[in-house]
């Protein structure tokens, strides 16, 4: 992409955080407090409850088993349920650990409790909070900043955990100077423990998975409205069709397509007129205007196996040819198939690689939503293609299609819906 000019510098990698960014820190801030915060009194709350050394070790032995293979589980498939469900999930079983270990000293439950739950016997990272939080920031965070971002994220988690084991060691004091016994006062940690487990609960749901992302379903549904794709011509004056589209489409290619015209659009007054002549009779019905009564279709034309991996995505951006083009194919992709987060991840690392796009910034499109916009232009063919993104998810949110001397839109393409289904609509 040309002209970038990122702040690579420490600072300016902290301020630059985005939404999803900032959840992030903050998830990893508050998890690394409540590992710190928990372990300083594990072993003397276990001790406490009445367990014996050999019991003590075999709770957190079995522990970091669990964990281990826990968090591999649930790293191996986060991008099949989808990140965000990932680390709500991981973090309501660090309240279901947390309450466990709080309830009861019977020794079985407490090493269920500690193989299924989340529980860091050292203060250390465990479970699968830390490789799924560093493939997002990877893809929220412009590569000219990782290196400084992830020093950042990593100094916050440090000195979390040392706020952490210092706090849990003035609660404790605090506690059993105000005359309560020790196994209240370090239960009262515990307790603390699960209550920061549902705040990392709570900040997960804050990040931005799209509504498909874990997802399953037999079609493809996509809601799409569009601007001037169809243009018809008479005696010089252009008329505009405004459509609506409403696609299920299976990997076979089979499926159904609803399409609803609007009201067309012209460009300026004269052709209007001249259409409205022609058309004398026409009266546009939103609601009942239909161009495909029953939308069954046997194949999608040009329909192929989505890509499936960088190189593949590669070809279907016609990276070779680029810009314009380039832009083109993301529409058409994003409209046959639906992408899952890692493969929009590299579909943003390949644009952001191509010196024929160029940064925008902010924009609205048409639906009212904000997202960020990145175009190409063809100056011998007098195009500008604009694609909108959703800075969040990475989602296609609309296609423009621009001719700058004349300041006029050509194309225009909203992506509303996106989602699986199983029955067609």
């Amino acid at each position: 992409m040309a002209a970038d000019t990122t702040d690579a510098s420490l600072i300016a990698s902290l301020r630059g955080l985005g939404a999803d960014g900032r959840v992030l820190f903050a998830l990893r801030t508050v998890r690394l407090f409540g590992y710190g915060f928990l372990a300083v009194v594990l072993v003397l709350y276990l001790d406490a409850i009445g367990l014996d050394p050999v019991a003590i070790g075999a709770v957190l032995t079995l522990t970091l088993i669990g964990d281990t293979v826990v968090s591999l589980w649930l790293t191996t498939h986060a991008d099949r349920f989808g990140r965000r469900r990932v680390l709500i999930l991981s973090s309501l079983l660090v309240v279901v650990a947390g309450v466990v270990f709080a309830l009861t000293d019977w020794l079985p439950l407490l090493i269920l409790a500690g193989v299924v739950g989340v529980i860091s016997p050292t203060g250390n990272e465990v479970g699968p909070f830390l490789a799924v939080e560093q493939a997002s920031l990877t893809q929220v965070v412009p590569g000219q900043r990782r290196t400084a971002t992830f020093a950042w994220y990593n100094l916050a988690g440090y000195v979390a955990t040392a706020t952490g084991a210092l706090s849990a060691g003035l609660v404790g004091e605090a506690l059993i100077g105000a005359g309560w016994s020790a196994v209240g006062a370090y239960r009262t940690v515990v307790i603390g423990y699960a209550a920061i487990g549902l705040l990392m609960a709570a900040l997960a749901r804050q990040l931005g998975d799209a509504p498909h992302d874990g997802r399953t379903g037999r079609y493809a549904y996509h809601y799409m409205r569009t601007w001037g794709m169809v243009v018809q011509t008479a005696d010089g004056h252009d008329m505009s069709y405004v459509e609506e589209y409403r696609t299920w489409i299976a990997a076979d290619g089979t499926g159904r397509v609803r399409t609803v015209q609007l009201d067309p659009e012209f460009p300026d007054a004269a052709s209007e007129r001249s259409w409205r002549e022609l058309m004398r009779n026409w009266k546009p019905d939103p609601a009942k205007t239909t161009s495909d009564p029953t939308g069954d279709i046997h194949t999608v034309p040009d329909r192929r196996t989505p890509p499936a991996d960088r190189t593949a995505l590669a070809g279907a951006l016609h990276l070779q040819t680029g810009g314009t083009d380039t832009a083109k194919a993301v529409f058409d992709l994003s409209s046959l198939y639906i992408l899952p987060r890692p493969m929009r991840a590299t579909l943003l690392e390949l644009l952001a690689d191509d010196r024929g796009f160029v940064w925008r910034g902010n924009v609205t499109d048409r639906a009212g939503r904000v997202g960020v916009a990145v175009s190409a232009d063809d100056a011998g063919r007098d195009i500008r293609s604009v694609l909108v993104f959703n800075p969040r998810t990475g989602e296609l949110l609309a296609y423009e299609s621009v001719e700058p001397k004349a300041s006029k839109v050509t194309t225009y393409g909203l992506f509303l819906e996106t989602n699986w289904t199983e029955q067609p609509g």
